[in-house]
């Protein structure tokens, strides 16, 4: 069993090599699944090389991912404007100056 370590990743192997497949998805993104010579949406996967072979993995914008990230920032940055704005205001229960 072989298995190739990168993308983009190019290796001759001896026939009846069996290769091991593993698609990793970058950040936000998930695995559709694989084109070429290899089918499916299984992962890892295993491929007989018998002939040339040309393998794709496919990938897609995890949109759930995405919006969680988008959210938390979002709140991030409200938490802390509104701890800016609350350093900046007068402190109300301070004695008024009196002259």
């Amino acid at each position: 069993m072989t298995y190739p370590s990168s993308y983009p990743y190019s290796q001759s192997f001896a026939g009846g090599t069996v290769v091991a497949l593993e698609a990793t998805a970058p950040f936000a993104r998930v695995f559709d699944g694989w084109g070429g010579d290899l089918s499916g949406k299984n992962n890892p996967e295993y491929i007989l090389i018998d002939c040339n072979k040309t393998v794709t993995a496919s990938f897609s914008i995890d949109w759930k991912l995405v919006g969680t990230f988008l959210g938390c920032l979002i709140l991030a940055l409200f938490l802390a404007s509104v701890l800016i704005i609350r350093r900046k205001a007068p402190d109300s229960t301070a004695p008024a100056n009196e002259e």
